[in-house]
């Protein structure tokens, strides 16, 4: 495979010459940098689709908002959802 077939989300950086302990120790860094991003992005997904999940839950009755629960007898019980 080519490199220009490779989709890179930023350009090659240029980094200086180094002896390869240092060098590791970048790429190491570079690698959790990168690990941390993915993970930002898993998040962010996570939390679109829990926002969803809690917007249906209220507006379709499975939920109750936080004052009505706790209005029962200071415990959080679950609910059985309604029928629709």
């Amino acid at each position: 495979m080519s490199r220009s077939s490779l989709a890179y989300p930023y350009e090659p950086a240029q980094l200086p010459q180094m002896d390869i302990g240092l060098s590791r120790e970048y790429g190491g860094a570079l690698r959790r940098l990168a690990a941390f991003e993915e993970l930002l992005r898993k998040a962010a997904a996570i939390d679109g689709r829990a926002s969803a999940l809690a917007y249906d839950g209220l507006t379709k009755g499975a939920l109750l908002p936080p004052s009505a629960t706790s209005a029962l007898s200071g415990k959080i019980e679950s609910q059985p959802a309604r029928e629709q």
